[in-house]
């Protein structure tokens, strides 16, 4: 009779995990210079313990390559121009010397949107700084001064799978997709749209940080900037368990209250 039961049990949970459909793990980029124009990133002086990161670039202007990638599977990457937009708060935490220099570390709330050309309408965002836990921003740079790179990021697995890093796509991203001519399903990508579980991550490298005159200047107490500044700035980030639909998560929680059910009888 155990064993009976075990063997429904298993059938039931594949059959709502199959119906849920497989993970595919979703890798996004694109290349700093897009557009040989306008900078990435403009960030501005510091307003009392912040100071703010946006797009550069006019999110209704000239797009940048989004690749949308099945994991370096089988699948041809996808190439979507779209806008991008971006608005984050910055906080000083903590600098660390570092061979003479000084690696300043910054923490990061906020979320950034690739955006449909034509709509303005978000079809992909990251969400950074869930449940009290910031990306970071690091530069390295002397006492007075940020030196021209840095790095903002974050990653599930720094808190232990704890949402972190969140991404949410529309419906329209598996419409562009499809408009390609690949199926969303392949990149982990719900026709219906929805937002990630763990483990996502997210990295932009900052390079040629400047104020139009130079190196960006800071306080020398607080480590916050005192001028506006621009960089360039390329990405990568990825959604190991692809971005389910809300009903796919609905059928798997389904799969373990059945297991719930049958252990306890």
């Amino acid at each position: 009779m155990a064993f009976t039961s075990f063997k429904s049990l298993s059938t039931s949970v594949l059959t709502l995990t199959l119906l849920a459909g497989s993970a595919h793990a979703t890798l996004f980029s694109f290349a700093s210079d897009d557009d040989s124009s306008q900078f990435t990133f403009r960030g501005t002086a510091a307003s009392g313990s912040s100071f703010g990161v946006v797009n550069g670039r006019d999110p209704q202007g000239t797009p940048v390559t989004l690749k949308i990638d099945d994991n370096n599977g089988a699948n041809p990457t996808v190439t979507l121009n779209v806008n991008f937009r971006a608005n984050f708060t910055a906080t000083f935490v903590n600098s660390v010397g570092l061979a003479g220099a000084q690696t300043f570390l910054y923490s990061v709330t906020g979320s950034f949107s690739f955006v449909d050309s034509a709509s303005g309408a978000a079809l992909l965002t990251g969400t950074i700084g869930g449940g009290n836990q910031p990306g970071a921003l690091t530069i390295l740079g002397t006492s007075t001064t940020w030196g021209s790179s840095g790095s903002l990021f974050s990653s599930d697995t720094a808190y232990n799978f704890a949402g972190a890093v969140t991404w949410t796509a529309a419906a329209g991203l598996a419409t562009a997709i499809s408009g390609a001519g690949q199926n969303p399903l392949n990149y982990g990508v719900p026709v219906a749209g929805g937002s990630s579980n763990t483990p996502d991550d997210f990295s932009f490298t900052l390079t040629n940080l400047n104020t139009g005159g130079g190196p960006v200047p800071i306080n020398s107490t607080s480590r916050l900037p005192t001028a506006a500044w621009a960089s360039e700035g390329s990405f990568s980030g990825s959604a190991v368990n692809g971005i389910p639909t809300p009903g796919a998560l609905s059928l798997i929680g389904l799969a373990g209250l059945i297991a719930l059910g049958r252990r306890r009888r």
